[in-house]
């Protein structure tokens, strides 16, 4: 698989954990008990994709000419 690809499926994951982790709030009462645990665990995927992202675009997304 080529490096956008990696980069847009990793980005739909994180995507999703943002959503998963800022949807918990509201639907769980007692998520403040777990948010940090359950925060760490998706802020993983969130940094990785978007860090690979930037790194991706710094390196590659240039206009060429």
């Amino acid at each position: 698989a080529s490096t956008p690809t990696v980069i847009g499926v990793l980005l739909l994951i994180g995507g999703a954990c943002y959503v998963a982790s800022n949807t918990a709030v509201i639907l769980f009462p007692g998520y403040n008990y777990y948010r940090a645990t359950v925060d760490l665990w998706l802020g993983i995927p969130m940094a990785v994709s978007e860090v690979w992202m930037a790194i991706w675009l710094v390196a590659r997304g240039g206009k060429k000419g």
